[in-house]
């Protein structure tokens, strides 16, 4: 068997393709996913980097598959630091109890929590000694409603009860002469009378590391409460612990350009990249096990690691590495599509129980459906930045099976492009309409230089919007490589 790359097997490690993500994004996520589940020690989980599009809600509903949780951010949060796991303690304990606890643990601050480990307060060492130094204080045991069990803990002593019976009292005995038990009955109110309990700076497991920090340096505040995603309280953090950061853990697949990654990816621990892209903008702060390989799909590469570490295949995960292959191949029309796409695919359909011709149409027909579609829903669907240079341009895409999809399409999104560009913040925008019958894209565009750099990509002439790209279906092979030709012959 092949070795595969390991990891601390505490850490769940984030599987995740690219924003806007389509078939092969997410259908790969989820086959890696289990992959590495079953082959490494790595606790994985597939997740998504934005919406699904109407052909992957198809695959993975015709599946029976559930859609990866959504994760738009890996930036550090709470719980990818050490949470010091201190008990909550109850509102009855003493002010003896809690010094000693404090001291016992080396802590200044405890969390005042119920039975259900809601938060109602927290008290500190100073609160504790403020406390102490009110000597004037002489009702605050009524005040407070001490119980009686407090103050026989606090002066180690025990009750009297067939004397004080006689005489209609209480009467406590204990070891501590007459200025040392004056001087503790004080400490043995409970914690609820003196903690606080209003404004309290605490933080959620979510809470972005960035945000607790700065909090933190607007007080004086040692510990701050921590609250689980129930909202129950799980503990305390400190400045301290904000060095000793676990940086979320990420293996990317169907791409390596860090300006289609979710954000804050920067700031996480890139283990694994598995692609079938040009190589891209990716930085990584280490060296990754990177596997690039020039086929039509991520799906066929993740085929090949199953068999490789000989794992079996699933029904369903060999149903979504199906979708995903004729996805991005447009059922091996396109000219990225491989021999290796091919085979792959046959040996999948065979173990999905799927006929591949009569399957495609089905989800191609699903995919093109834009009943009840917004524009922008439709325009993100497949939508990648890429840049050339200083420039970062846009392409979207969409595959339509009929002309009177397509052409709907077009009628739909067209209008919408300048608007996108202009909320995307991007000087150019294109959008593919492609017909996979037909083999042939409409180009749709928007921005000041757009028209000059398809004449000089294409040699075509635009008109109204559009360029009519007869033979070209494939966004990464056909398209891509012209546009960043012709935007460096003309300077950009």
């Amino acid at each position: 068997m092949s070795t595969m790359p390991s990891a601390n097997v505490w850490r769940k490690v984030n599987v995740i393709g690219h924003v806007n993500p389509d078939t092969d994004s997410i259908c790969s996520a989820i086959a890696y996913a289990y992959l590495k589940n079953q082959a490494s020690e790595m606790v994985c989980e597939p997740r998504r980097a934005g919406q699904l599009n109407r052909e992957t809600e198809f695959v993975l509903k015709h599946f029976g598959v559930n859609p990866p949780r959504l994760c738009t951010d890996v930036s550090p949060q709470i719980k990818d630091i050490d949470i010091r796991r201190q008990p909550g303690i109850d509102g009855e304990t003493s002010l003896k109890e809690a010094w000693a606890m404090m001291r016992d643990v080396e802590i200044d601050t405890l969390c005042i929590t119920d039975a259900r480990r809601e938060l109602l307060g927290l008290i500190t060492v100073k609160d504790i000694a403020n406390a102490n130094m009110d000597l004037l204080d002489t009702g605050v045991l009524a005040d407070a409603k001490t119980s009686y069990r407090n103050v026989i803990s606090t002066l180690d002593g025990e009750m009297i009860e067939a004397r004080a019976r006689e005489k209609g009292c209480r009467i406590i005995l204990t070891p501590h002469d007459t200025y040392g038990a004056a001087r503790l009955v004080s400490q043995s109110a409970p914690v609820r009378h003196f903690m606080r309990e209003h404004d309290l700076l605490k933080f959620n497991v979510d809470t972005p590391i960035e945000d607790a920090r700065r909090v933190m340096a607007s007080v004086r505040h040692r510990y701050f409460p921590i609250l689980d995603t129930n909202g129950k309280y799980c503990g305390v953090v400190s400045r301290r612990n904000l060095l000793n950061l676990h940086r979320k853990q990420i293996i990317l697949v169907d791409h390596n350009e860090k300006t289609q990654a979710v954000d804050g990816l920067d700031q996480a621990e890139i283990l694994e990249i598995i692609d079938h892209h040009r190589i891209g903008t990716l930085e990584t702060s280490g060296p990754v096990y990177f596997r690039n390989v020039p086929v039509g799909c991520t799906a066929t590469i993740v085929f090949q690691m199953y068999l490789e570490n000989e794992v079996d295949i699933p029904k369903q995960i060999a149903g979504l590495l199906l979708s995903a292959i004729l996805s991005d191949t447009l059922m091996f029309r396109s000219p990225t599509s491989t021999p290796q796409d091919e085979q792959a695919a046959a040996a999948l359909a065979k173990m999905a129980g799927e006929d591949i011709p009569a399957y495609a149409q089905q989800m191609f027909e699903a995919g093109g459906d834009l009943t009840g579609k917004t524009a922008e829903e439709v325009f993100v669907s497949d939508f990648k930045v890429f840049s050339r240079g200083d420039v970062k341009f846009g392409v979207g895409q969409s595959s339509y099976m009929t002309e009177k999809s397509r052409s709907a399409a077009e009628a739909l999104v067209g209008p919408y492009l300048e608007e996108a560009a202009a909320h995307a913040g991007l000087p150019l925008v294109f959008y593919m309409f492609t017909d996979v019958q037909r083999q042939s894209t409409d180009l749709m565009y928007t921005g000041h230089e757009a028209e000059r750099i398809l004449r000089a990509a294409f040699g075509v002439e635009p008109r109204d919007g559009k360029a009519v790209l007869d033979g070209v279906v494939s966004r990464k092979k056909q398209l891509i490589p012209p546009l960043m030709a012709a935007m460096q012959e003309l300077g950009h």
